[in-house]
């Protein structure tokens, strides 16, 4: 479960889907994020 800043609340066991939703700063680990899709 995952809530986000405007208070939307997201229900997932998909992990790629846990990454898209994350604000993600450092490049190593958006790099992750993008090879997740």
């Amino acid at each position: 479960m995952i809530q986000d800043g405007k208070g939307d609340v997201t229900i997932t066991n998909d992990g790629a889907t846990i990454l898209k939703q994350m604000q993600v700063l450092h490049p190593a680990a958006r790099m992750l994020v993008e090879l997740s899709k």
